[in-house]
């Protein structure tokens, strides 16, 4: 980089706001030093994604700065932003509790209508899961309380409306 664009780039960053500076000076790990600045190795993001965030117009410098870090251009040492995905046992763990949740709302529907077998039996052709699986999820609680519920709202005799 030229002698005159470093220039120029820093005379950018001392036209920044004191909040937008303060927060890509925490994103960089660096602290002012007079008129330069010293790396401390203490990064930040959090500052800056607030700032983000609050939906406030994001300035230019911020900007290519934010880019350099993104996609640094070959041959040039810079820090480098990445995403990192969420481990795979996390998003196991949300899939399968959607799963638990659209079983045991399914299951609900149908005990108001059918009675405990049917309804565990359309619960696991809807959802394409085994009977065994729509009982581990519903447990003996919810199928007793079910139970129970629909008896009271069914004939006590035959079970049906």
């Amino acid at each position: 980089m030229a002698q005159s664009d470093e220039l120029a780039m820093r005379v950018e960053r001392y036209s920044l706001s004191q909040e937008w500076r303060s927060a890509i000076d925490k994103l960089q790990g660096i602290e002012q030093a007079g008129l330069g600045w010293k790396y401390t190795g203490n990064h930040d993001v959090k500052p800056l994604a607030a700032l983000l965030a609050s939906g406030k117009t994001v300035p230019a410098f911020v900007a290519r700065t934010l880019a350099t870090h993104l996609d640094p251009p070959s041959g040039r040492w810079t820090g480098r932003l990445k995403y990192t995905p969420p481990p795979s046992s996390a998003v196991r763990f949300w899939k399968d509790r959607a799963l638990k949740q659209k079983i045991q709302d399914f299951y609900c529907q149908k005990m108001r209508v059918n009675g405990s077998l049917s309804a565990i039996k359309e619960t696991a052709e809807k959802l394409n899961v085994s009977e065994g699986t729509v009982r581990s999820v519903i447990g003996k609680d919810l199928e007793n309380q079910s139970f129970e519920d629909a008896r009271h709202r069914l004939d006590i005799s035959t079970f049906k409306p």
